[in-house]
């Protein structure tokens, strides 16, 4: 079955439990090997979407994978929490965009495009947005380890 023709929603189902798994990869549950098939699986969710219906499902994506993990926020701020994931949901929307204009690459094209796009999002999330919001990102979810001192995260 190629990917293309599995349904929105069925999509809409796998960006979801790919976020729960993404999440699951960070305390409390802290199951450090989820980030890798949580990331393939929004990958391979997104594979031949574009537009609206691509950042729709990196939507779906970072809400379950921050509100999931971040659930805490809700006891600090409230319903302003909300507010907080969106924002932070808007980075895995903007990465599936991106992922959805790059449609067209494929094999080592589309694995470095993928590569660099998903880094960059985590990067500007993390060091070039307002908030700085460092958390979450997959280098944190695989280390310790010990080829950190030679690799870095």
């Amino acid at each position: 079955m190629r990917v293309t023709s599995f349904s929105f929603p069925l999509r809409c189902l796998i960006a979801v439990l790919c976020g729960a798994a993404y999440a699951g990869a960070f305390p409390p549950v802290g199951w450090r090997w989820l980030v890798v098939p949580a990331v393939f699986g929004l990958i391979f969710s997104l594979r031949g979407m574009h537009g609206s219906r691509a950042r729709a499902l990196g939507f779906l994506f970072g809400m379950t994978a921050f509100g999931l993990s971040l659930s805490w926020l809700w006891n600090l701020f409230g319903a302003m929490a909300i507010v907080l994931w969106i924002v932070l949901a808007a980075f895995p929307a903007l990465f599936a965009h991106m992922q959805g204009l790059a449609r067209h690459l494929t094999g080592w094209k589309f694995t470095v495009f993928t590569a660099l796009n998903w880094a960059g999002w985590e990067f500007i999330r993390a060091e070039i947005f307002p908030l700085k919001f460092p958390w979450m990102t997959v280098g944190l979810a695989v280390g310790p380890n010990a080829l950190l001192p030679w690799i870095g995260v």
